[in-house]
């Protein structure tokens, strides 16, 4: 990939994402989809014993985790933020734990 290629890529917008279950006071499990081109995506995030520590994991509903090789890298990594962003600012966390469940 070119540099300029990579640029533009980066501060394109992040994609609309629409929520499955919704983040609330008594939410354990939340859920949100989104789509970028033809691949689509699930962010979950399952609040743990303690209750103020969640387990955070999106994937390729086809692919599943790790690097899929679709390209728009950028949009989807930017829409996760933008899930997180909403999420964080309503539910009670201390402490995020990022599943990383990469095959190689």
């Amino acid at each position: 990939m070119r540099a300029q290629e990579f640029l533009s890529e980066l501060f394109q917008s992040p994609a609309r994402f629409q929520w499955l279950n919704r983040p609330g006071p008594n939410t354990e499990v939340v859920s949100a989809e989104f789509k970028v081109n033809n691949a689509e995506y699930v962010w979950n995030a399952t609040q743990t014993m303690d209750s103020e520590t969640w387990e955070i994991e999106f994937e390729d509903t086809e692919s599943g985790y790790g690097v899929t090789g679709k390209g728009n890298a950028a949009v989807v990594f930017s829409t996760v933020l933008d899930i997180m962003d909403f999420f964080i600012r309503r539910v009670v966390a201390t402490r995020l734990i990022f599943l990383s469940l990469i095959h190689i």
